[in-house]
C-alpha cells in the first residue's frame, strides 16, 4: 500500500517530472528577479548563417620569414593577429547573444522597483556613460534592457545562452565554444 501522496505508478512520476522540466525550461530567473520566457522564434539556422557570416571575416594569421629554413612560417603569436582575433571572437559573441537574446526570449516577469524595458531612466543612465540607445526602436531597447538590466552577472549570461541555445537546437557542445570566446576568455 502507498503512503499517502505517494507516487502510485510508473507514469506518474513520468508525468510529474516531464511537467516539471517543462514548466522550469520555459522560464529563465535571473540575480536580479527578472524572469524571461524562451519563445520559439530562433531557429539554429540564423545561428548557423551568423557562423558562417563571420567565418567569413576571420583574421588571417601573418607570415614571417623564418631565415633559418629559408621559408615563410604562418606567426600565430603576432599581437597585432592575437588582437584582431579577439575582436574578432568578441564580436561573434555579440551577435550570437543578441540574437538568442532578441528572438529566443521574452519578458515573462519584472518585479517591483525594477525598471521595464520601456521605461527611460535606465536608458538616461546609460546614455550619460556613453551608450547609445534608439529610443524609439523596441528591439534596440529590449536587447538593451536585457543585457544591461535584466542580466547582471556571467552566471545569469550563462544560463541564458545554455537554455536559449538549447531550445534553438544548439548542441551543449556548441554553447561551450560559444562562451569559451566571451570577452576575457581564450578560444
Amino acid at each position: 500500500m502507498n503512503e499517502p501522496g505517494a507516487i502510485s505508478n510508473e507514469q506518474e512520476a513520468v508525468d510529474l517530472v516531464s511537467k516539471a522540466r517543462s514548466k522550469n525550461d520555459d522560464v529563465i530567473e535571473f540575480s536580479t528577479g527578472v524572469k524571461l520566457k524562451i519563445n520559439n522564434e530562433l531557429s539554429s539556422t540564423i545561428l548557423i548563417d551568423i557562423i558562417a557570416d563571420l567565418e567569413n571575416d576571420r583574421p588571417e594569421p601573418p607570415e614571417v620569414y623564418v631565415e633559418a629554413i629559408d621559408r615563410y612560417e604562418i606567426n600565430f603569436d603576432d599581437p597585432e593577429y592575437a588582437k584582431r582575433l579577439e575582436r574578432w571572437n568578441t564580436v561573434g559573441s555579440r551577435r550570437i547573444i543578441d540574437a538568442l537574446i532578441l528572438l529566443g526570449t521574452e519578458v515573462y516577469f519584472v518585479p517591483e522597483g525594477t525598471e521595464t524595458h520601456n521605461d527611460n531612466k535606465w536608458i538616461g543612465l546609460l546614455e550619460v556613460l556613453g551608450f547609445k540607445i534608439n529610443r524609439r526602436d523596441d528591439s534596440e531597447r529590449y536587447l538593451a534592457w536585457v543585457k544591461r538590466v535584466a542580466v547582471k552577472t556571467t552566471n545569469d549570461l550563462k544560463e541564458l545562452t545554455e537554455q536559449v541555445g538549447r531550445r534553438a537546437g544548439v548542441s551543449e557542445s556548441d554553447v561551450n565554444l560559444a562562451q569559451s570566446s566571451f570577452p576575457g576568455k581564450k578560444g
